[in-house]
């Protein structure tokens, strides 16, 4: 029997107006990948946090190899031999790679940081996790999103750590990636080290976990040995009950076209992309990470210099120069990036939701906040945000809901045309279907999707029609109803 290396007792927490954790215990084996799932607001981000030292519990106790951690504070903890890599990367993207790993650590002489040992360093760590190839003299800002996640191992295993705790590492790693990924993990558990692995991709944490503890509502419901769960019953232990299956009926589809994009080049990454958004239509971009499918968006919002091609809105040519121009012509968006791009994170869930809506919201030029509490009210209540109140600070929200706050600016008054980029992106799998669901409905009362992903069975089961993106081109446009998913991968990989 393998000894546990870290052991939360008892562990309850509460924030005003909400009960986080009440009554959690959990033990992480040395050696072992130890999953953690649930429901967005289920308590999985306290609980790192509080083994982080971010958070003090109101009870209980924390023992990392024995030794009561409870009471000590972050640089503590990191001390002790427990390293973060969390969803959102700590890298400062103008640093070098070396500078990065070594951030913190550095060795001084006379004042000055000694760059040899820096990048002694940095080749020492890349070298642990199987990644010498990346250059650790480039910018952070130079890499791809599966690199800046491998620097960000390679940086928390300076200190030599013992547990590893991983926040949703492969959120942004195309298939190919993430299988690389993985043969890091089982080195790395190989050699010893325990690893506390959260996500919301299940199909991960039966390739990856031995066990895997469900929260849900703040409460620790059970542990599982992943080989005698089921997914099935792994999502109904999530959840508190089975996922409705939804439809995926053909729609009858008005001929009306309010996007047109044709033979849209940028000067890098999007190449001769065509297609059309008719009326009411949820239309899929699908592609692996790195396609060119947020470049694409990019484009259409005026982000990103259009170097050939054209785009047509409602029949007119148009050259976006910034999202304010689309929105001003009834296109909403949800970009990829909630956190820079797609909320004021320092501002309440009121205040997020109602300012594409000020005009809906108002009578007369002057704001109802009547009106304005009452609407924010019911579609806080119809999406299911886990929050107390419709002031709640949007940056004290869990990352699945922060994202349902995204979805809920567009939906007081639904736009002609909502982009959607990556909508369920570290969305737990109820909350996805409750989305699913939700575009869908949104579709049959006549707003039109472009509903960009690079998940293929959620491209397969919301969309009515879909483009394929490899290297930056549009290779194929297919109907779900008669393409199986290997036919999908094969367009998105390069082959027929």
């Amino acid at each position: 029997m393998l000894k546990n290396i870290l052991e939360l007792n008892s562990i309850s927490k509460s924030f005003p107006g909400v009960r986080a954790l009440k009554d959690v215990s959990l033990s992480i084996r040395q050696g072992e990948i130890h999953a953690l799932v649930g429901q967005n607001g289920a308590g999985k981000s306290t609980i790192v946090k509080i083994i982080a030292g971010i958070y003090k519990p109101d009870q209980g106790q924390i023992k990392f190899k024995g030794v009561d951690i409870t009471d000590k504070h972050g640089f503590n903890i990191w001390e002790s031999g427990v390293a973060f890599v969390y969803q959102e990367l700590d890298l400062i993207e103008s640093f070098t790679v070396a500078e990065n790993i070594s951030f913190g650590s550095e060795k001084v002489k006379f004042g000055v940081i000694q760059k040899n040992i820096e990048q002694q360093i940095a080749k020492e760590m890349l070298k642990k996790i199987d990644q010498e190839s990346i250059p650790i003299n480039t910018p952070v800002s130079d890499l791809t999103s599966a690199q800046k996640q491998l620097v960000s191992i390679a940086k928390a295993m300076v200190r030599k750590p013992s547990l590893l705790v991983l926040d949703e590492p492969t959120a942004r790693l195309s298939a190919d990636e993430i299988k690389q990924f993985f043969k890091i993990l089982k080195s790395l558990k190989k050699s010893g080290i325990s690893i506390l692995y959260i996500s919301h991709r299940l199909e991960e944490v039966f390739k990856i976990s031995d066990r895997v503890t469900v929260l849900r509502d703040g409460e620790k419901i059970n542990t599982f040995n992943v080989k005698n769960i089921s997914k099935k019953d792994l999502i109904k232990s999530m959840i508190g009950h089975e996922i409705k299956k939804l439809t995926t009926t053909p729609r009858e589809i008005k001929e009306e076209v309010l996007i047109r994009v044709d033979r849209l080049s940028s000067p890098k990454e999007v190449k001769n992309v065509s297609f059309s958004l008719r009326k009411g239509e949820i239309l899929g971009i699908v592609g692996v990470v790195g396609a060119g499918k947020t470049e694409l968006v990019k484009c259409l919002l005026g982000e990103r210099e259009i170097a050939s091609g054209k785009i047509e809105i409602y029949g007119k040519k148009i050259i976006p120069k910034h999202p304010s121009q689309l929105i001003s012509q009834g296109i909403g968006n949800c970009p990829e990036d909630r956190k820079t791009e797609g909320l004021i994170l320092k501002a309440n869930i009121r205040e997020n939701i109602s300012l594409p809506n000020l005009k809906y919201l108002s009578k007369f030029g002057f704001l109802s906040f009547n009106k304005e509490k009452t609407e924010t009210r019911s579609i806080i209540k119809q999406l299911n945000v886990q929050c107390y109140s419709n002031e709640q600070i949007v940056d004290t929200l869990s990352g699945g809901n922060q994202q349902k706050i995204v979805l809920a600016k567009w939906l007081l008054k639904p736009p002609a045309v909502i982009i959607m980029d990556e909508p369920t992106i570290g969305i737990d799998v109820g909350s996805k279907f409750e989305i699913y669901s939700l575009v869908k409905d949104l579709a049959d009362r006549g707003t039109s999707i472009l509903y960009v992903a690079s998940d293929i069975d959620e491209i397969l089961l919301v969309s009515d029609r879909f483009v394929v993106l490899y290297n930056g081109t549009s290779v194929a446009e297919l109907l779900p109803f008669n393409t199986s998913s290997h036919e999908v991968l094969s367009c998105m990989t390069g082959g027929n």
